[in-house]
């Protein structure tokens, strides 16, 4: 098995990696997108000690990171991703 990094470069080299290779490698970036969501939750909840102003600059942050990850959860992978991370495609 190669590692995520591996089977990542080797889809964006244009190459495709083995069905068990592409299904671990979307379960594990599923797994760290939800890692990266529950710290980012934790980042942005009040303290005792904020200031309004870093209260809502921390709601500002939590609610950008909902609509951009509840936006790319409900779209066609194929779309999302050709308008927000492969700059050498066309969206069809």
């Amino acid at each position: 098995m190669k590692t995520l990094m591996g089977i990542i470069d080797e889809v964006k080299a244009g190459s495709t990696p083995t069905h068990e290779e592409l299904r671990y490698a979307l379960l594990a970036c599923n797994a760290l997108l939800t890692f990266a969501r529950l710290d980012v939750m934790h980042l942005c909840i009040p303290r005792e000690n904020d200031t309004p102003k870093m209260v809502a600059q921390k709601n500002r942050v939590w609610d950008t990171h909902c609509a951009i990850e509840k936006a790319a959860l409900a779209a066609d992978a194929k779309v999302w991703y050709k308008k927000n991370g492969d700059p050498f495609s066309v969206v069809e």
